[in-house]
């Protein structure tokens, strides 16, 4: 999944207001991703249920940040 966040001074800039919780998002299905890539990855089925605190910890460790910008939002 991608995720961005909207450039709240070009939007204020254009709108006159603030945006509030905009963000965007690209769905992937990450199991058809890893296959087409020949991705090696373990699959487990674990039936204990993981704490959100706990999960995030476990995926800043493969987490990264994409950037992409229009152009026309660098005026």
């Amino acid at each position: 999944m991608v995720v961005s966040l909207i450039n709240d001074e070009y939007f204020a800039q254009q709108s006159g207001t603030i945006p509030r919780n905009i963000n965007f998002a690209i769905k992937v299905n990450t199991r058809a991703f890893l296959d087409t890539n020949n991705i090696d990855y373990l699959q487990t089925n674990h039936k204990k249920q993981l704490s959100v605190a706990h999960i995030v910890e476990k995926a800043q460790a493969f987490m990264g940040a994409i950037e992409c910008f229009d152009s026309k939002l660098l005026r």
